[in-house]
C-alpha cells in the first residue's frame, strides 16, 4: 500500500486548516509542543478515530471527512502507522514547522509530512497545512 496516497486527499487541499484543540491522554502527552499535535492528529487518522481527528480542525470545519473520504480514512487506517520521529524543524513563540516521520505495514519506507502550526487565542498549537517534507 503507498501511504503517501491516503494523505493526498487532505494534502491536495493544499492549506488544509487544522486545528489542535486539548490533548487529553493522546499518544504523546498533552499539548505542550507543535510535535505532539502533528504527530497525534496523524495517530488518531491511523487509529480510525475520526472524533479524535476533528477535534483537532479549525472551527470553521467540521470534519475531517471534508478533506478525506471514508473510503480513504478506512484505507488510511489499515497501514498501522507508527510515528518513528518528530522533527521542529522551526519555531517562534506563534509559528512553527514540524517534520513527522511515520512507517506502516511492516515495512521499512518511511513517510514524512511537513506541518505549519501557529498558535489560537488559547496558546494551543494549531495545524495550517500538511504537505510533503
Amino acid at each position: 500500500m503507498h501511504r503517501r496516497g491516503y494523505l493526498g486527499t487532505l494534502l491536495a487541499t493544499g492549506t488544509a486548516t487544522l486545528a489542535g484543540c486539548g490533548l487529553g491522554d493522546s499518544l504523546f502527552g498533552s499539548n505542550d509542543g507543535p510535535d505532539t499535535v502533528a504527530a497525534n492528529f496523524l495517530q488518531a487518522l491511523s487509529e480510525g478515530d475520526t472524533d479524535e481527528a476533528d477535534t483537532y480542525l479549525h472551527e470553521r470545519y467540521s470534519s475531517v471527512t471534508e478533506y478525506m473520504s471514508q473510503q480513504t480514512l478506512d484505507q488510511f487506517e489499515a497501514i498501522d502507522l507508527t510515528i518513528e520521529e518528530t522533527e521542529i524543524v522551526e519555531e517562534s513563540d506563534e509559528e512553527a514547522t514540524v517534520d513527522v516521520t511515520y512507517s506502516g505495514d511492516g515495512t521499512s519506507d518511511s513517510e514524512t509530512e511537513r506541518f505549519v502550526l501557529v498558535t489560537n487565542d488559547d496558546d494551543e498549537w494549531v495545524i495550517v497545512t500538511v504537505s510533503d517534507a
